[in-house]
């Protein structure tokens, strides 16, 4: 039973960034008519729509990795293949059982779940927008309609939202996005794997699970874990700058006496960040002796001791998943994941303004150039005496704003990155008769 409301550790702090950046609303002056569903949406729309679909992308990606790490599952059936306090992996066969891999449905339905709550989590509670003095109506819970693709993922959130300031009233009501990640591929060749390794239960088919792996443009890594369990992880890198996994298990028999002691544990290893260009150090630490470590990953080797250490480079920038495992001398052996955020940050950069001049009584159009080197999504602010804030576009960098006085005006602009990342430009405006 899958319950709504319950976010894991999986979410990465870095939606909240969005809740403030992304939910500046243009504030209209625009008398007392309500508008409900117009047809033509006005800034208020538009900006609400922007935060939501933003938030609503990054949940999307974040999700697909929560539900591949966990074969498919929001949270994993009780009886799994426990990692760590995070992450369990669900059993796709069973000796006594039989078959266990889910639908394709049921995948679905926990995708579908998952999001939802992500992108709850990631809009919090509008504290932004009612601070600005508007009030927020969230007509129903987002609920996420997940269509799978042969190259990728499409959602569609159901979320209908009222915004008012006074008597004006705005509606939103869904939101789309979709991502090229290879969920289905990967749950296809998860689920091809099963007929392979059904024909010899006693022995893992290496050179034909390498053989399959390869046909399918992925990698199978497996691991014995010495008690009757297998492990099995699909690696894709579908877009060149991170892997993604895709987990799941197998109980196949039980040897009670290849087990000697069960001591081991790895202790658990928080989410890491790592910048690029910069020396990277962790030490990873077990519970028994003898301890031997090993990763597998090609983004650095961890000696046999537990320490990590390396310099990240900016192709590497991105989050991985890497699975590490360490033996004692017992034979014993355990694995844990270690999520590791290689950062690469660039400030957004913006283009010189000249000062301006202008006749009082005309409006004033100008196009601010500004670029962001992470591809980012960049938000574009003005400040100055007696200028709307909404007399640029938040998205664009258009300034449109009709002159109403002689005088100098200082104005400020700065651009915004979604991770906090800012630059600021000045000029004068100058208007006359």
């Amino acid at each position: 039973m899958i319950k709504k409301g319950q976010v894991s550790i999986f979410i990465v702090v870095g939606l909240f960034v969005l809740v403030i950046l992304g939910l500046v609303i243009y504030i209209n002056d625009g008398g007392s008519s309500t508008v409900v569903n117009s047809g033509i949406e006005n800034n208020n729309q538009v900006m609400l729509r922007s935060y939501i679909e933003t938030c609503l992308e990054q949940s999307l990606v974040e999700s697909l990795e929560h539900i591949s790490l966990q074969g498919g599952y929001y949270m994993a059936p009780a009886d799994s293949f426990e990692i760590n306090s995070v992450v369990s992996i669900p059993y796709y066969y069973d000796f006594e059982k039989g078959n266990l891999v889910p639908t394709i449905d049921e995948i679905r339905l926990n995708l579908e779940y998952v999001i939802s709550d992500y992108v709850k989590f990631c809009v919090g509670n509008f504290t932004y927008l009612i601070d600005k003095g508007f009030v927020i109506d969230e007509l129903k819970y987002p609920e996420a309609k997940v269509n799978f693709l042969n190259d990728g993922v499409a959602v569609k959130l159901l979320y209908p939202i009222n915004i008012s300031t006074g008597d004006s009233v705005w509606v939103v009501d869904d939101y789309n996005t979709n991502t090229n990640y290879p969920l289905l591929k990967l749950f296809n060749v998860a689920s091809g794997i099963l007929p392979i390794i059904e024909k010899d239960l006693e022995v893992i088919p290496t050179s034909r699970l390498i053989q399959y792996g390869f046909n399918n443009d992925v990698y199978i890594l497996t691991i014995d874990n010495l008690d009757g369990t297998v492990f099995y992880s699909i690696i894709d890198n579908y877009n060149e700058t991170s892997e993604v996994f895709f987990n799941f298990a197998t109980r196949n028999r039980i040897i009670n006496d290849k087990i000697v002691s069960n001591n081991l544990k790895i202790k658990d290893i928080p989410v890491l960040d790592a910048e690029a260009d910069y020396e990277f150090v962790y030490q990873v630490e077990g519970t028994s002796e003898g301890l031997v470590f090993k990763d597998y990953t090609s983004l650095f080797d961890i000696t046999n001791d537990g320490l990590i250490k390396f310099k990240p480079n900016i192709m590497d920038k991105g989050k991985h998943f890497i699975l590490i495992e360490a033996t004692d001398k017992f034979g014993n052996s355990d694995k844990t994941y270690l999520e590791l955020n290689v950062i690469y940050d660039n400030f957004p950069e913006i283009e010189p303004i000249p000062n301006q001049v202008i006749t009082m009584g005309e409006t004033f159009t100008y196009d601010v150039i500004a670029d962001d080197l992470d591809n980012d999504t960049i938000y574009y602010f003005i400040e100055a005496n007696d200028v709307p804030e909404n007399s640029i576009n938040l998205l664009t960098g258009k300034i449109n704003y009709l002159a109403t006085e002689i005088g100098e005006i200082d104005i400020n602009i700065t651009v915004v990155d979604v991770r906090g990342n800012y630059v600021k430009e000045s000029f004068v405006l100058k208007v006359v008769e």
